[in-house]
């Protein structure tokens, strides 16, 4: 039996056509094996599969295998996978399906952190059977969840499996000495790709310039009444050590992304405020300690430095656990 996306018009029908018919006969979930409607205090899963046969023990980790979440052919799954992640962390199950018959994917949760571990299509599902069944197929996850696994079980276990190693935020800096060479390009771009991916993305402009606050919908103001980032923006998260932590300051993305991102935007008063800072060592060190307060909020921190060595982009690369350089082939960004 072949699946066809265009028989599902409804979120009924992807329940009935896609998952239940076609999907969980084909991974191995006979009827003994799963639930639909299961409630757990005020979360309500439309799918839960389990590795053994009901009734399971409720105290087995080892028994629950997966979460489907199925939602309306019109609707735009990434708006969803928030959703998805917390049934996944306040449940703790490791594998997520959310799909809406014109798109599947398959997430998996480790710690709190969410990744995107397949994606495809509905029309290409057919297609791409086997390689979803090596994902969350009954028997592939049952292995993968065991205790202990022999050496031999442990080969068995395909590519596109999980590492089991603890991930936790992730700070990238953009930064070139040279300007206009695609920092902007790149931090905001980065951060939309890796939102659209699933992921908990903070994008912080710490460049006076404030292109990326300017590109992410946050700068609208043609007059200085209107000025609304003056009072709250990276500065004050770098000028005091007791006051304006992250959440303080954050703002949401303007008709930027769908879903928004989080952004820590600039401001031209930067330049006023440089020379202050400079003199304050401890300044360097302050995004690093506020973030640490936020590193359970979000899988991404991507900063957008501006195109000097100055205190701003001093304490971006003390921040940074990685450091990405844009260039361009011309003579002065090469030297």
């Amino acid at each position: 039996m072949s699946f066809n996306p265009e028989l599902c018009r409804n979120e009924s029908e992807v329940e009935s056509k896609l998952i239940v018919h076609y999907l969980l006969p084909k991974l191995g979930y006979s009827p003994d094996t799963w639930h639909q409607e299961v409630k757990f205090g005020k979360i309500r899963l439309d799918f839960l599969a389990f590795t053994q046969k009901l009734p399971f023990k409720s105290d087995a980790k080892s028994s629950v295998g997966l979460v489907i979440e199925a939602k309306n052919p019109r609707k735009n799954l990434d708006k969803h996978v928030y959703q998805l992640r917390n049934y996944l962390t306040s449940l703790n199950i490791s594998y997520g399906l959310l799909t809406n018959g014109k798109e599947l994917r398959i997430y998996y949760q480790a710690a709190g952190v969410i990744q995107l571990l397949f994606r495809c299509m509905g029309r290409d599902i057919d297609d791409r059977l086997a390689d979803i069944i090596k994902i969350i197929g009954r028997d592939f996850i049952k292995e993968r969840l065991q205790p202990q696994l022999s050496l031999s079980q442990t080969a068995s276990i395909p590519t596109t499996a999980p590492s089991s190693k603890v991930s936790s935020m992730k700070t990238i800096a953009i930064y070139h000495n040279k300007g206009g060479v695609g920092k902007t390009t790149v931090s905001t771009n980065l951060a939309a790709a890796f939102s659209k991916k699933g992921y908990r993305v903070l994008l912080i402009d710490i460049d006076a310039q404030s292109n990326s606050t300017f590109a992410t919908g946050l700068i609208k103001f043609q007059f200085e009444e209107e000025d609304d980032i003056r009072d709250r923006n990276i500065y004050h998260a770098i000028a005091s050590s007791d006051t304006n932590f992250i959440h303080e300051i954050v703002r949401q993305s303007s008709y930027f992304n769908d879903p928004e991102i989080d952004v820590v935007p600039a401001h031209i008063d930067l330049i006023k405020y440089q020379e202050i800072l400079t003199t304050k060592m401890s300044s360097r060190n302050r995004l690093l300690a506020k973030l640490k307060r936020v590193e359970n909020s979000y899988d991404l921190v991507i900063i957008d430095t501006p195109p000097s060595r100055d205190i701003y982009a001093e304490a971006a690369l003390i921040t940074a656990d990685y450091l990405i350089i844009p260039s361009d082939l011309k003579p002065f960004a090469n030297q």
